[in-house]
């Protein structure tokens, strides 16, 4: 259990203070009202003071002004705490954690004179390897000195103090760090108290450590922490915040169980080197006392502190990173879609990353793509090439596109994901990357259920001209999703959709859905969608996947689908999908019916020499051979299962079959041209258009990767018309020639820029 100090200190210490700030270059600065906003205060630091040494790191200033979680993270460890070269692992180690709770980053220090905020890798490598003595270890009182001595010697750790101070400065609210500094043995007549305590009582900063450090009178610093304010157990930060307290809390967490020994065995330690140091004179000998005992306890354990130490600070990055998560949650109140999630185990929320204004929601898998290219072949050893690692997944990489499309063209809402990530580091790049572009995470888990639960990977090995060769997908922890749930109780998936429109009260939202998921959550949210009247798009992801839609509508007894909204308006599967589709659905009507013969002959109930209409010539000659035209026509036509198919066919293009009401297909017959054609369905009378496009033009030599061409294409077609769909009119671009026109040829510019790219969905 965590607990939670909040201290205030006497009038004396913040009147102290108070003089201290007010004659440094920082002025003001820190004195900044802490009830705003981490994004409003960043700015009005900037704009105040534009002169201030001050360098933020990209990503953290980002973060801090979508409000997104952020956590603080010392530097004097770096620098002072830790030996070489286990200080800058140590380093790496708690960014990765903290990214892998899907929070940022943001390491402290000073760094040729500036404030710096958030380090590059190369930064945490000089820093790392720079000497101790030459670096100053900056508290609170040193960071006018040392800002005031220029680039040339202006270098340094920022102990417990100093990042509190500048992490407060910038608008950072949680910090996450080591032990903490506190009344060292013998304060009560030397009056020695680590400036840790009194920044706590005015820094208004979530301090979240591993308690205080072993090597001082415990007992005394939390009777200090007691009588120098109110202490508060379980207070929210974001209380704090709310009612302007001017005051840090304390988060106490507590040692591993796995280390409770091994922490016994080094408090023995501890107590020797204390002995030591008072019968030698060390212990009055001031700030030199900690440094001294800090050594002497590792020479006495023979390294063994070390290790635990490190073993404690990287349980509180771990905290620290999950404490800023749902703090950031409760200040995205307006806009938050807070989402429970329920085991038999446990009970935990979706860590959320939250932009304003959705209208589009992804259901789909996220995933790291590892890919390797070669021009060689060598069975049973490797070869040279290149291997790449990007974020990647059907219904990530769709999220992706439909935001940077909507980015692109200044569509005031974004694009969310409901997607489901493990527990390990990788996961912390595929929020990084989504942080980037502007897509709403909400990420289902199963923790408490599975283990180590992994997020997914593909692992894809391309030939010298960026063909797919084969692969290895792990997608364990989609599939999983779903098959824990309870009895009685609503899909994880399905109660972040409820919640998603519950709170913004979308009229005509859009649905997509990639088949990565289960046939149970397929299910789940094709009745959801039929029940509340949503549209919903099938990404078909692969061909032994592709026909789960088919499953779920035949299962449900969805079909034949409604004249208001259909079960399943759109699908988007490649050339052998279709095939395969066709094929379960011919079945499926052949197995259903008393009369094999009447159902053979239904299959296809266009007029009856219709198809035969299809010109022969260079433009339908492909795909009319290949069966194309009519399994695609009897799919939307008379089994009536989609309402549009967008069938992706490669380096020929992209054949568009929809199916829509004499009425709504008089704007496409009064224009009719050779890439178009109309064919009347006698079952119902309604006309099914195909419309072709053709291919955008690539070189070889310009050609880099295909794998995620089709999903930039499809998520430029859901950004296209879910925006159409919000508008007052509400009418799909799938019934507007000219619009269609403009966003199909938009679609198949992502599609050529992913061609041209290492990444799955290519910068604009």
């Amino acid at each position: 259990m965590l607990r939670t100090f909040g201290t205030r200190t006497s009038w004396a210490f913040r009147s102290a203070a108070r003089r201290d700030i007010a004659h440094s270059p920082l002025g003001s600065l820190a004195l900044a009202s802490t009830s705003a906003t981490p994004g409003s205060r960043l700015h009005e630091l900037l704009e105040a003071t534009p002169s201030i040494p001050l360098d933020i790191h990209e990503e953290v200033r980002d973060a801090l002004e979508a409000g997104d979680p952020v956590v603080a993270l010392e530097s004097a460890i770096i620098t002072h705490g830790l030996p070489r070269p286990t200080n800058l692992q140590t380093a790496q180690s708690l960014e990765r954690i903290v990214r892998s709770t899907g929070s940022i980053p943001a390491t402290i220090a000073v760094l040729n004179g500036r404030l710096t905020v958030g380090l590059t890798a190369s930064q945490l490598e000089s820093l790392a390897h720079g000497s101790a003595a030459g670096d100053t270890k900056v508290s609170r009182r040193d960071i006018a000195p040392i800002l005031g001595r220029g680039p040339a010697k202006g270098n340094g750790g920022t102990t417990i103090s100093g990042t509190m101070v500048i992490a407060d400065m910038v608008g950072i609210k949680v910090f996450a760090t080591g032990g903490l500094g506190g009344v060292h043995r013998g304060g009560e007549l030397t009056w020695d108290v680590s400036a840790d305590l009194t920044e706590l009582g005015r820094t208004p900063v979530a301090l979240v450590t591993a308690g205080v450090k072993s090597i001082l009178d415990i007992g005394k610093t939390l009777e200090y922490l007691l009588v120098s304010g109110n202490a508060h157990i379980d207070v929210l930060v974001d209380m704090a915040n709310m009612t302007g307290l001017h005051s840090g809390q304390l988060f106490a967490v507590p040692i591993p169980e796995e280390h409770e020994d091994a922490g016994k065995r080094i408090q023995a330690m501890v107590d020797k080197a204390v002995e030591e140091s008072e019968v030698n004179g060390v212990s009055r000998t001031g700030k030199d006392a900690t440094p001294w005992l800090l050594n002497r306890v590792r020479e006495l354990t023979g390294g063994e502190s070390v290790k635990n130490n490190i073993a404690l600070v990287e349980n509180t990055a771990l905290v620290g990173g999950q404490i800023a998560v749902e703090l950031a949650k409760m200040s995205h109140k307006p806009i938050q879609a807070h989402v429970s999630v329920h085991s038999n185990q446990q009970h935990a929320s979706m860590p959320t990353t939250t932009r304003a204004n959705p209208r589009l929601v992804v259901l789909g898998a996220s995933a790291v793509d590892i890919t390797s290219r070669s021009k060689l072949s060598a069975a049973g050893s490797t070869c040279p090439g290149t291997v790449t690692l990007t974020s990647g997944g059907v219904g990530r990489n769709m999220a992706e596109a439909a935001q940077r499309h909507r980015s692109s063209s200044h569509t005031p809402s974004s694009t969310a994901l409901i997607t489901v990530l493990g527990d390990d580091l990788l996961a912390g790049t595929v929020r990084r990357e989504l942080n980037d572009t502007g897509v709403t995470l909400k990420a289902l888990s199963k923790r408490g259920t599975i283990e180590h639960m992994r997020t997914p990977v593909c692992s894809l090995y391309l030939d010298g001209e960026g063909s797919l060769v084969g692969g290895v997908a792990d997608f364990d922890a989609v599939a999983a999703v779903g098959v824990e749930e309870s009895s009685g109780r609503d899909f994880k998936a399905i109660q972040a959709l409820q919640e998603h429109y519950a709170e913004l009260g979308v009229e005509k939202p859009l649905v997509a859905i990639d088949a990565n998921f289960s046939d149970d959550v397929i299910c789940a949210v094709l009745q959801w969608c039929w029940k509340n009247q949503i549209h919903l798009w099938f990404e078909p992801t692969s061909i032994s996947k592709c026909t789960s839609i088919l499953t779920a509508l035949f299962s449900l007894r969805l079909h034949p689908p409604s004249d208001t909204c259909p079960v399943v308006a759109y699908a988007s599967p490649n050339v052998l999908e279709l095939e395969r589709m066709y094929d379960m659905a011919v079945r499926y009507r052949l197995r259903s019916s008393h009369n094999l013969v009447e159902a053979s002959r239904a299959v296809v109930q266009t007029s009856p020499n219709s198809l035969e209409k299809i010109p022969d010539d260079e433009n339908w000659r492909w795909l009319k051979g290949a069966g194309v035209v009519e399994k695609a026509v009897s799919l939307v036509g008379d089994m009536r299962l989609f309402t549009h198919l967008v069938i992706k066919c490669g380096e020929r293009g992209v054949l568009l079959a929809m199916r829509m009401s004499s009425q709504d297909s008089q704007p496409w017959l009064d224009n009719m041209t050779s890439l178009r054609i109309a064919l009347p369905i006698e079952s119902n009378g309604d006309t099914v258009i195909l419309e072709r496009f053709l291919p955008h033009q690539i070189s070889r030599e310009e050609l880099i990767s295909t794998t995620g061409a089709g999903d930039s294409l499809v998520g430029t077609l859901l950004s296209e018309e879910s925006a159409a769909l919000t508008e007052p009119s509400g009418r799909s671009i799938f019934l507007d020639p000219l619009r269609l026109g403009r966003a199909m040829d938009e679609a198949q510019g992502a599609a050529v820029r992913a061609l041209k790219s290492n990444r799955a969905v290519a910068d604009l």
